[in-house]
């Protein structure tokens, strides 16, 4: 038996129906959820402008900037209802429907340097300051050329000032996984002779590999949380 406010509710949505929304246990107001879209759209819009390279907007900052407190069932509900009504959702990241980054001829230039030069690096890339005066780029513009790279795919960020090209951080991942199904477990020593790189480069790739929960350290050793 329905008690006397869900009595009420259950009333107000029937003669409402048209008008009312539900996402999960969450009610939203047609007109509320259309401003929503709007301020949404806008807020994209703004970032795009600011940032020309954006791909889309993480899922964590849509939730902070405008759904802080939502329950998590609430807030996936919503945007799949965002994703069927003016919006793609791609990984993480949410975007206005059909919005394409659209380089310029410069820049697809400038692209391709940033890219020729994390091939020629393997895993022993540059840091921000070496890129930079190596595709001679101001600091700010570099790190909007990495987001875009890191947002298209092309590039995996490991850490602070430390990005790999995909193909070489998913062979760097594959090796390292190989040896642990291999032998049990990896050490720095073997893991950076592995890689032939330095401590430099693979202490932070092991601290994000635990990160992302591929290896769990007990001691000095990693080992394989998944297999």
């Amino acid at each position: 038996k329905l008690t006397a406010e869900e009595d009420q509710l259950s009333s107000a949505i029937a003669i409402h129906k048209e008008k009312i929304l539900r996402f999960d246990n969450t009610f939203l107001l047609q007109e509320d959820y259309d401003k929503l879209k709007e301020r949404l759209k806008d807020y994209f819009l703004e970032k795009v402008k600011e940032n020309p390279f954006l791909f889309g907007i993480s899922k964590e900052e849509i939730k902070s900037k405008f759904f802080k407190g939502l329950a998590g069932k609430t807030f996936n509900s919503l945007l799949q209802a965002l994703e069927q009504d003016g919006f793609d959702i791609s990984g993480d990241l949410l975007k206005a429907k059909g919005y394409q980054v659209a380089l310029s001829k410069n820049d697809q230039q400038v692209e391709e340097r940033f890219l020729d030069a994390f091939r020629k690096d393997g895993f022993n890339t540059k840091n921000l300051k070496e890129l930079g005066d190596f595709i001679k780029l101001p600091p700010d513009k570099v790190l909007k050329f990495l987001a875009y790279l890191v947002q298209s795919g092309r590039l995996v960020k490991v850490d602070e000032g430390f990005y790999l090209l995909k193909e070489v951080y998913d062979q760097a991942v594959s090796s390292i996984t190989d040896y642990c199904l291999k032998e049990g477990s990896i050490e720095i020593p073997a893991a950076k002779d592995l890689l032939n790189t330095s401590r430099k480069f693979i202490v932070p790739f092991m601290e994000h590999l635990d990160q992302i929960k591929l290896t769990k350290r007990i001691e000095n050793k990693r080992i394989l949380t998944r297999r």
